[in-house]
């Protein structure tokens, strides 16, 4: 007898039923771990609550989706806010990319987005605006894809995006000792697959069985290196390429799909005095030699002056090694210094794209954004003609540069301004807002920065850090820092990360203010004001150093500020001293009723002391408007206390003989 066989039907269902048990036991598994809140919250985009206020925040921690293996830190981006609400006046912008969008040696107020807000505030005064820094350092372009995409849903008006020299060794790429999960498409989809709960345990199981190794010092730079030598057109190199193009054509892809423009701007990179980091030789050994040669025959040449001389037995040397960037580097060099600046700045270029540790984009990266840009229709702002137009020779080098690719502070000035020309000129933002028709003296927004001696040192430790390290230095090297003077004491423990930034500037302001030095103090707490834009205590501060210097209206407008940011009681008790002062008793007093009202609520945590001298003022305040009844109570107040105050028996005695004379 045959045995029955089963029907097609029971045949799909048996096989759907095999596929769905594991599939249900995944899902179930999923939603248990997000029920019970497994795990740290990785999403890009939080909430946080700000002064009593509930506002989107972006995630310091969302790197730990990425950065997992023991040893290396996952790089925070800014916990910049933004209105859960967004209003019909507000332009909101999203700046993604890596260090040099982060502001990298330096950070929050000395960072393009920031000075690029200050010009889109002053350009349009109609408007509210919000530049959002998602820039993080060591990542590239899948990391930005990623973010990306989750942005789209909170309203953005405009995507900037700076992005192409970590395409070799960030987070993901194919050079990069953190590689991503086998070609662009599965690393694409590996990154998506985070988001779930179900991967992070899987990752925290395998992550159990791993030991943390021991540090060895190294810089992040350092750490991320994979294959550290990427010869110029080998296959890793073309893959990083195509990768980098594909990824390109993604993000313009979504942004287009949901209606939100996009710009991106143009590379920068240190050719004209950066020495490239790896020259590979491509020279035959048994003319090693003769190559060596021409070189050290050039170096004398150079060294005498004698650069035509030397442009000869340099360009004989690259001749018969046409992948060694040394010999460009050197050969570029010769020739801007004999006054051949075109040529020069080509070769320059051209030692860049043979360096074979990858930490500038090639030339071949700045062309194929300009082409997949030109292609969309999507304008790139050029960042690259406005460095050269400020620099020596017009090629690019350590005037505007800290090091090989990030700007110093006036280098980030220039490329805030170019993106805001850009903007404005291509009309990027809603149509029809209105733009002021004249801008403002560079001066003032170098004013509204502000960058103080505290921004400067941290910048120095970094870039002094970094450059003791590979690939700027062999292994081994040491850089100590040895402050001079309370401020680089300060910064130098900022930048051990022994002390919060805003705390830092808080003591750096209090130590000015000490000397006197007014207009220092509240150059720091402008920084802190800008930075967190919800923030009262820097605006007070500020009111104080301006009141302590004689100067009231200016004092009277910060106080108001503060009060604006947050209503805090500590706001309207010194403004009304400083109104009771100018003979504007009913504003004091007001001012006195509300600080009262405010003084119940214990997150301000008013001091004892404070309450007293207020009581005291409003009494004085209520006396000079004749309000007699109250001016006593108040002072009945203090004297509850403290029986033998002074000024406040003193204020009774006043409004007897007041009552007296009525």
């Amino acid at each position: 007898m045959t045995s029955p066989s089963l029907s097609s039907r029971k045949r799909w269902i048996f096989s759907s039923i095999l596929v769905l048990i594991p599939l249900l036991f995944f899902v179930i598994l999923e939603l248990s771990l997000r029920l019970t809140g497994y795990g740290e919250n990785l999403d890009l985009v939080i909430k946080r609550v700000v002064n009593g206020k509930e506002y989107f925040s972006i995630n310091r921690s969302v790197n730990k989706r990425y950065f997992t293996q023991p040893g290396i830190p996952a790089p925070e981006p800014a916990d910049d806010i933004f209105e859960i609400q967004k209003s019909k006046n507000t332009l909101r912008i999203f700046c993604l990319g890596e260090s040099t969008m982060a502001g990298f040696p330096y950070e929050f107020n000395v960072t393009a987005p920031s000075m690029l807000k200050d010009r889109l505030t002053s350009a349009l005064p109609g408007q509210t605006i919000e530049v959002v820094n998602v820039g993080v350092a060591a990542v590239g372009s899948f990391v930005v894809l990623d973010f990306l995409q989750d942005l789209l849903p909170y309203e953005p008006d405009l995507f900037i995006v700076y992005l192409g020299h970590n395409e070799f060794y960030g987070i993901f790429q194919p050079g990069s000792a953190l590689r991503g999960f086998g070609g662009r498409r599965l690393t694409n989809i590996g990154i998506r697959l985070i988001r779930f709960k179900t991967y992070l345990l899987l990752r925290n199981i395998v992550s159990s069985f791993q030991n943390a190794p021991t540090s060895t010092g190294s810089v992040l730079m350092e750490q991320m290196m994979g294959e550290q030598k990427i010869p110029y057109g080998s296959p890793l190199y073309q893959e990083s390429l195509e990768t980098y193009v594909q990824n390109l054509q993604s993000m313009m892809d979504e942004a287009k799909s949901h209606g939100i423009p996009i710009m991106f701007s143009a590379l920068v990179s240190n050719i004209r005095t950066q020495v490239p980091f790896a020259p590979l030789s491509s020279t035959p050994v048994e003319r090693q030699k003769e190559y060596d040669s021409f070189q050290l025959a050039g170096d004398s040449s150079f060294a005498n002056k004698d650069y035509s001389k030397a442009i000869v037995r340099y360009a004989q040397s690259v001749s018969m090694d046409s992948m060694n960037a040394s010999g460009f580097f050197k050969l570029g060099v010769a020739l801007t210094e004999s006054g051949r600046i075109e040529d020069g700045r080509l070769v320059l270029s051209k030692a860049k794209d043979l360096d074979a540790i990858r930490f500038r984009a090639s030339e071949d990266f700045q062309r194929a954004l300009f082409k997949v840009c030109t292609e969309n229709e999507v304008p790139v702002a050029r960042s690259d003609s406005a460095f050269e137009a400020n620099s020596a020779q017009g090629i690019v080098g350590s005037e505007l540069m800290t090091e090989h690719v990030h700007p110093n502070i006036e280098g980030y000035f220039i490329m805030a301004k170019t993106w805001f020309s850009t903007i404005r000129n291509r009309r990027l933002l809603a149509r029809g807002i209105a733009w002021s028709p004249s801008d403002k003296p560079d001066d003032e927004f170098r004013i509204l920065a502000p960058i103080t001696d505290f921004d400067k040192t941290v910048g120095h430790i970094r870039i002094q850090t970094l450059l003791h390290h590979p690939p700027f230095a062999p292994s081994g090297a040491q850089f100590e820092f040895v402050p001079n003077g309370d401020v680089e004491r300060i910064a130098y423990s900022y930048a051990r990360q022994q002390i919060y930034w805003s705390d830092a500037r808080y003591k750096l302001a209090e130590f000015y203010a000490s000397q006197r030095d007014y207009r220092r103090a509240r150059a720091e707490c402008l920084a802190i004001a800008k930075v967190v834009p919800t923030a009262y205590q820097p605006m007070l501060q500020m009111a104080d150093y301006y009141s302590m210097e004689g100067k009231a209206k200016e004092a009277e407008a910060n106080y108001l500020e503060s009060i604006k940011r947050e209503d805090n009681p500590f706001a309207r008790f010194k403004l009304a001293y400083l109104l009771l002062h100018q003979e504007r008793a009913g504003d004091a007093a007001s001012q006195l009723e509300d600080a009262f009202r405010l003084s119940s609520n214990q997150r301000f945590s008013v001091k004892p002391d404070a309450v007293q001298l207020g009581r005291y003022l409003l009494g004085v305040a209520y006396a000079k408007l004749g309000q007699f009844e109250l001016a006593t109570q108040n002072a009945q107040r203090v004297l509850e206390t403290d029986p033998k105050h002074a000024a406040t028996l003193d204020l009774l005695r006043q409004i007897q003989s007041l009552r007296n004379k009525q």
